[in-house]
């Protein structure tokens, strides 16, 4: 016969299944309970303003036509112009769909400031329309003419020798 006092193969001591078992139940209810609040009530255009609003990345959202619906305060300062002042106004740059373009626009102190562009197709408010990032790409244009500039010195120096 077996000894009262050694362990018993196969049970578990007293309890400790159903605290899990109400443990895992509790952490399922807060699970979705959380999910629930979680899930967006508002149009999918009011999560992705919420998005775009604290993101650091300069977004556009462009009509079929071309118009700025949305742009986010990044977007206005590469552009170097009021939201306002630029919601409804035609997009001034060729946009194509899922190429990424360079351009430059003027700044106030006569500088000139290099954007890059990259667009993508999405649904706006039921229709369709682009979604732009824009990226400031000046050091890296000044850079580059820095950079060929001491090339051309370096290939004068060497033709004089």
């Amino acid at each position: 016969m077996s000894d009262p006092d050694s362990p018993k193969l196969n049970t578990r001591p007293a309890g400790i299944f159903p605290r899990g078992l109400c443990w895992a139940r509790e952490w399922l209810r807060r699970w979705r309970t959380d999910r629930a609040q979680l899930t967006p009530s508002a149009s999918p255009e009011a999560v992705l303003r919420d998005l775009f609003a604290t993101e650091f990345a300069a977004v556009l959202v462009l009509s079929a036509q071309g118009k700025i619906q949305y742009l986010n305060q990044s977007a206005a300062q590469l552009l170097d112009a009021a939201v306002d002042h630029l919601l409804g106004e035609v997009f001034p740059f060729a946009v194509e769909r899922g190429m990424s373009t360079e351009f430059e626009i003027p700044c106030d102190d006569g500088a000139a400031r290099w954007l890059g562009l990259r667009a993508e197709s999405i649904q706006w408010e039921g229709a369709a329309a682009e979604l732009v990032t824009l990226v400031d790409l000046t050091a890296q244009h000044v850079s580059e003419e820095s950079a060929s500039l001491v090339d051309a010195r370096v290939a004068g120096a060497l033709d004089l020798l």
